[in-house]
């Protein structure tokens, strides 16, 4: 691999991963946040207005409460923090390789072509992440 080739890996495929994951991570832990706060919120005030009397303080509880149903099942169906927190875990391993290919260290210290490990890592690293992102497969 040239110089050359290398320049253009590094723009066009691994800047290019490395944003991709950060923004993933971003999207994944305000989705999270937003769905595990709603629902704090609503479990609070579902059960003030289940001490309400009268038709309104009851129907606004039955409300409230299945909003809270709904965003703990968008919670577990969804996996937000646990893709947030792979995605984050990525994009830093992602980086970290690069810091230790330009300081030369660890693996890069005495290899005979730091390029191409360089690229088999970080390759290897969004491989994997395809196979621990996806989903449990049906045993069926």
């Amino acid at each position: 691999m040239t110089q050359e080739e290398f320049d253009k890996y590094l723009i066009e495929r691994y800047q290019d991963q490395v944003d991709w994951y950060n923004m993933k991570a971003v999207r994944n832990k305000r989705a999270y946040n937003f769905f595990q706060l709603s629902t704090i919120v609503f479990t609070a005030m579902a059960a003030v207005f289940g001490i309400v009397n009268g038709e309104w303080g009851r129907w606004s509880a039955v409300g409230l409460s299945a909003f809270v149903s709904l965003g703990t099942s968008f919670l577990l169906a969804f996996r937000n923090q646990e893709l947030w927190q792979k995605y984050r875990s990525i994009a830093e391993t992602l980086k970290k390789e690069k810091y230790y290919y330009q300081a030369k260290i660890g693996a890069y210290k005495n290899h005979e072509d730091p390029m191409r490990l360089f690229v088999e890592r970080v390759e290897g690293l969004i491989s994997m992440d395809h196979t621990l992102l996806q989903p449990p497969a049906d045993k069926n």
